[in-house]
């Protein structure tokens, strides 16, 4: 991540701290980016599902921060739309769904 701070060797939650202690920026100015060490985990894992992983550890991190110890289900409109600012911020729309018939809440990220 490349921000404001040297972040280079933070792990998400940190990363998640440094983030969501202020408010929302504009799209895009948090600027996420793998250091080459985990980039060769990342492919090794699939680049794709380790970006959703960390992407989520961030965002969860996040929620923590900012409403306490509360899941997905429970979030109000307008804090799921707060959190969508915030990972607007790093490039992400985070796109909720949920299946009824499994009674699941699905989370992903797609790029802004």
């Amino acid at each position: 991540m490349q921000n404001d701070e040297n972040t280079s060797e933070l792990g998400p939650e940190q990363i998640a701290e440094i983030i969501f202690s202020k408010p929302p920026g504009k799209l895009n100015s948090v600027n996420l980016q793998l250091e080459e060490q985990t980039a060769e985990i990342a492919e090794q894992e699939g680049i794709e599902s380790f970006t959703s992983n960390i992407l989520r550890i961030i965002t969860s991190v996040g929620i923590n921060i900012l409403f306490g110890n509360i899941s997905y289900m429970d979030l109000s409109y307008d804090q799921v739309e707060l959190i969508k600012q915030y990972t607007r911020s790093f490039g992400y729309n985070l796109i909720i769904h949920v299946d009824e018939d499994k009674n699941q809440l699905l989370i992903y990220f797609e790029r802004a």
